[in-house]
């Protein structure tokens, strides 16, 4: 019989943003490397905002700017993400967040264009680098404070290393259809002796 999973909550994400309960065996050791897969869903980025006014802080009586996304696909691909990060997190025995020195290898599969060339190699010749897929440092931003929002790391700002692609779904390595796969290492902790 599985061991019961203690509740705790997630660290407090931004103001405005979706709160998740994430579940932590207390008997589940610090992974070393954990995966997380977040498909069918369209990547986007975090970043640009737009003024949209003040508000005046009910506590301190000062007038705050209010700033929104600018990309209306932030919030449904952020939120995607956190919620497959905890489903990931539960299939790997609920662990605790990890901590100390991560690097994180991402491969972002973005939805393809409505015209694609037949010929095979002009397809894998292109890659999804205009404007509209977004530059690839904001889709880490939104992508790493989702894995924080899971409970898959304590702060995004423990990833000291990241090795990242931006791929069609024909390109080797992509998923299916639009999503990112995830895999996040401790580099701080010993390899597990295969004979042990």
């Amino acid at each position: 019989m599985p061991a019961p999973a203690t509740r705790r909550r997630a660290p407090a994400p931004r103001r405005g943003k979706p709160r998740f309960t994430v579940h932590v065996n207390p008997h589940t050791p610090p992974p070393r490397e954990l995966y997380i897969v977040i498909p069918n869903h369209n990547p986007a980025p975090q970043g640009s905002k737009e003024y949209k006014g003040h508000r005046t802080d009910p506590t301190t009586g000062k007038r705050l700017p209010i700033l929104v996304e600018s990309s209306q696909r932030h919030g449904p691909w952020r939120e995607a993400a956190a919620r497959h990060t905890i489903r990931c997190r539960a299939a790997a025995g609920n662990p605790p967040p990890m901590d100390g020195i991560i690097q994180a290898d991402v491969i972002f599969t973005m939805a393809p264009p409505k015209n694609v060339p037949a010929d095979p190699a002009k397809r894998m010749a292109m890659y999804p680098n205009t404007r509209h897929y977004g530059d690839i440092d904001k889709l880490l931003r939104s992508t790493f404070d989702a894995l924080q929002e899971g409970g898959a790391i304590v702060e995004d700002s423990r990833i000291v290393r990241t090795v990242v692609a931006q791929l069609f779904p024909w390109h080797p390595g992509a998923q299916d259809q639009p999503g990112a796969a995830v895999r996040l290492v401790r580099t701080d902790l010993p390899l597990k002796d295969p004979t042990a």
